[in-house]
């Protein structure tokens, strides 16, 4: 049986075959160095990871930020993206874990900033 994960879940109904195969084939181009390939799937799934992102933030400014991280870090790493990763996994997984990180920041924050209150 498998464990259920905590937080937000990937949007159902994104899956289909032929949006797999079409995300490989994009992949595979976004590894040579391919910006139209880069730029399809930007517009593929930056409104998907965004909505994902907002259910962990609840902040529209930190959640766009987070995205184009996530997307900064895919052109960053595009020669390294292997055949065989599956690009929607990792967008998600990258976008969860710097949502993740941004409400750790946002707790640290909230700490100075009682501390500081505090002090005075």
């Amino acid at each position: 049986m498998e464990t259920p994960r905590s937080g937000p879940q990937p949007e159902d109904g994104f899956d289909d075959a032929d949006e797999l195969e079409e995300t490989a084939e994009q992949t595979r181009q976004l590894g040579a160095g391919d910006e139209e390939a880069f730029k399809h799937l930007f517009d593929t799934y930056f409104d998907r990871l965004y909505r994902y992102a907002f259910r962990y933030l609840q902040s529209a400014d930190e959640s766009a930020d987070v995205v184009h991280d996530v997307f900064l870090q895919i052109w960053r790493q595009r020669r390294r993206i292997g055949l065989e990763r599956d690009l929607r996994s990792y967008l998600y997984a990258t976008a969860r874990n710097h949502a993740l990180d941004g409400l750790k920041h946002r707790r640290v924050e909230q700490r100075f900033r009682e501390r500081r209150a505090a002090a005075l």
